[in-house]
């Protein structure tokens, strides 16, 4: 009776682990499906992300091979990939109600900017709808949802591969940056200011002034970038 008693209690054991393992395995699946939803409602693109792990024992988060894709009206290409992107979160913070960042590393394969029919950037679209799904609605957004409020990043890495641009306005209008941008480092952003600072300082440094001017005033007739650049 004890043997047979205790045969089906290792019996049981394994099924449990068995199950614990396959919801272990289902997290990342759910968690990437929730990733790309959000990312859909935050910038109004379609999402693809290849694969993601969450570090369930460490506060860590790693997407391979992400996807946006631009809206129909701006021709439907991919908009932005991205190879990896990996954080580390302050989990302290995160208990505070903040949100700040140990260490934030994107590696940018290609920004793809599109000028549409009526002279629009797809960009600005993308800007509008962020201000919106984080402003507007209070629904939406981690920010408002949850009241996180943004404390920084200390260590940022970025890396840039190029950026495309191209007019569905002016047909064959189309040019390449090549940024060659690889383990560009910032430390100590303490806000959002900073970080936008930051990110300027490199936009100017690599000729990317008429964009950035263009997403912090968009404004139609802004001067269009040459088409020459490669």
């Amino acid at each position: 009776m004890i043997r047979w008693l205790m045969r089906w209690c290792f019996r049981g054991l394994v099924i449990l682990l068995l199950l614990l393992l396959g919801l272990w395995l289902m997290m990342d699946q759910l968690s990437k499906e929730m990733t790309e939803k959000r990312l859909e409602e935050w910038t109004g693109l379609h999402a693809s992300i290849g694969s993601m792990e969450v570090g369930w024992l460490r506060p860590t988060l790693r997407l391979e091979h992400v996807l946006l894709y631009n809206t129909a009206s701006y021709g439907g290409s991919p908009c932005l990939s991205v190879p990896e992107l990996w954080v580390e979160y302050d989990r302290g913070a995160l208990l505070r109600r903040q949100l700040r960042f140990k260490v934030l590393r994107m590696n940018i394969a290609e920004l793809h900017v599109v000028e549409g029919a009526d002279g629009r950037l797809n960009l600005e679209a993308v800007r509008e709808q962020l201000m919106k799904a984080t402003t507007n609605r209070p629904a939406a957004g981690v920010e408002k949802r949850q009241g996180l409020e943004f404390a920084g990043i200390e260590t940022l890495v970025l890396s840039l591969g190029r950026l495309r641009y191209s007019s569905l306005r002016q047909a064959g209008s189309q040019g390449y940056y090549q940024l060659q941008v690889e383990d560009w480092m910032q430390t100590g952003l303490n806000n959002g200011d900073e970080v936008l600072q930051s990110l300027h300082g490199l936009a100017k440094a690599k000729g990317l002034e008429w964009l950035w001017q263009r997403l912090r005033l968009p404004v139609k007739g802004a001067p269009l970038p040459p088409n020459n650049k490669r």
